[in-house]
């Protein structure tokens, strides 16, 4: 009897602790849900970086790709020779592992760097733009520059912001950059005009690391560039001026500043590096940077 009346009373414990277990499981299910897809997009980024800089670092240190004659010297004959067989750059590709994946290589002279260390305060009278619907707000602690960013023949102002208005403490890495086009600070109006380029019938908000884009300075001339880096602190953002491009080979459809045209970049994931090395011209060395830009 004392048995039985044991088993009796376990059946409704182990019933209570599953229905227990359940809720539990469920209640954590649900209060992860919203840091499952940031997560996911941040591993997905990291594998894009990872990838990347291991492919870089075999072109510009190994002889054996093809680009380089030695540790850090790239070959300006090795690079005229990949611009006239695009297939060199597909067999480069799949040498390094990567055939479902599309980069550039930009040998540049200089990049343009801007600090971006001041803190946006309500005496600046700033109109702050709005991403997915929602508008920044000062609690987001905008970074800018107002008048020493020189590009052509014009200065801008500049501000960075993070990728997303009121994001998550683990969340807040500034990458996001507005450019103050017609000097009035707001930042919203090249938003409204499509500056930022659109996708179905919508107007994107801001540039990131890799976009590129143009701007039109009266009468025709015009200036393409690409966004290098972000500092994550919001303290910097680096562009690379295509006036200042040697030679580059690689995915044309990533040089939407090339000739002139404006040539779609495609979707997946961006990653862009910057590495310092020597270009070799007939035996003429000079130091160059490079940009290695590579699309998921």
């Amino acid at each position: 009897m004392i048995l039985r009346n044991k088993r009796c009373a376990s059946i409704p414990d182990n019933l209570i602790a599953l229905i227990l277990f359940s809720l539990a499981f469920v209640y954590i299910v649900h209060s992860m849900s919203g840091y499952i897809t940031p997560y996911l997009e941040r591993e997905e980024y990291g594998s894009v970086r990872m990838t990347g800089y291991t492919a870089l670092e075999k072109i510009i240190c190994d002889p054996s790709y093809g680009v380089v004659e030695n540790d850090h010297v790239l070959s300006y004959d090795n690079l005229v020779n990949f611009r006239t067989d695009p297939q060199k750059y597909e067999d480069l590709k799949k040498e390094l592992g990567i055939p479902k994946k599309d980069f550039t290589i930009e040998v540049v002279s200089t990049l343009l760097y801007v600090d971006t260390i001041a803190i946006a305060t309500p005496d600046e009278g700033f109109t702050l733009p709005k991403y997915d619907g929602v508008s920044y707000t000062l609690d987001d602690k905008p970074h800018y520059n107002l008048s020493e960013v020189k590009i052509g023949n014009e200065y801008y102002e500049l501000l960075v912001v993070y990728k997303k208005p009121n994001p998550d403490e683990k969340d807040k890495v500034y990458a996001r950059v507005y450019i103050d086009i017609d000097h009035d600070r707001n930042f919203q109006d090249e938003v409204d005009l499509g500056f930022y380029d659109y996708s179905n019938d919508e107007n994107h908000s801001g540039f990131i690391e890799g976009d590129t884009f143009t701007i039109l300075q009266a009468p025709t001339r015009m200036e393409k560039l690409k966004v290098v880096d972000v500092s994550a602190e919001g303290l910097s953002v680096t562009f690379l001026n295509s006036k200042a491009v040697d030679i580059w080979i690689g995915e044309p459809t990533m040089m939407r500043y090339i000739e002139g045209e404006v040539v779609p970049t495609g979707g997946g994931i961006i990653a862009v590096f910057t590495r310092l090395v020597l270009l070799d011209e007939g035996g003429n060395i000079k130091q160059k940077k490079i940009v290695f830009t590579m699309r998921e």
